[in-house]
């Protein structure tokens, strides 16, 4: 968990899984002291810069600004999970709706096998939503090609990918610890399951082989 002093003026403390309650308290205010809020609460999106070019330039700039809060507010780890999200305020929900998931649904046991770890997941996946992303077969929406497709798919990424490395176990977290996609995360781990024990970490024969 990380727990480490926020270099952010936003927060007292970066954001982690446990202290979502204050470190949303705190942003929320800042960026209302900062003119940010209503980028994040607002419903009607983005102004089209063919109706209003300088209120589309303002809107980007804000975004740019409120997202940034938000971004260097959170922990690394945290921040991963977002750094495909290009709007803040599907940053911020996306964040909410992560810390609102129950530790119980992602837990790592030490004594769960890959193949159950990848069963239990999928069964999550499949009620929620998510399995789409993570057995996808195409290449993910580019932002500007379709822009509500990209959006839709960055926050169900974000919690996929949250799900898969929370649950994976501290030895094989490294594994995907830079990985940004919830279905490069999820094949990495399926395709070294092989060679490494998934829970001690270790290596069973050389990936190389």
């Amino acid at each position: 968990m990380d727990t480490r002093i926020a270099s952010s003026a936003a927060v007292s403390e970066v954001l982690n899984i446990d202290n979502y309650l204050v470190w949303s308290v705190q942003v929320r205010t800042y960026l209302m002291a900062q003119d940010l809020w209503e980028i994040v609460e607002a419903t009607d999106g983005r102004p089209k810069p063919e109706n209003d070019e300088a209120a589309s330039k303002a809107w980007t700039r804000k975004n740019a600004m409120a997202l940034h809060v938000i971004q260097i507010s959170s922990g690394p780890r945290i921040c991963l999970l977002i750094s495909l999200i290009t709007w803040a305020k599907d940053a911020w929900d996306t964040l909410a709706a992560i810390c609102r998931i129950p530790k119980l649904l992602y837990y790592a046991s030490d004594e769960e096998g890959y193949m159950t770890w990848a069963d239990r997941m999928k069964t999550y996946f499949i009620n929620n939503n998510l399995w789409e992303i993570v057995e996808a077969t195409t290449e993910p929406p580019m932002p500007e090609d379709d822009e509500i497709a990209f959006k839709a798919w960055s926050q169900k990424n974000a919690l996929a990918l949250f799900l898969i490395r929370e649950s994976c176990g501290s030895n094989i977290f490294p594994r995907i610890g830079n990985i940004s996609e919830a279905k490069k995360a999820w094949d990495t781990l399926a395709g070294c399951q092989r060679y490494v024990d998934f829970y001690s970490g270790s290596c069973l024969h050389s990936l190389e082989n």
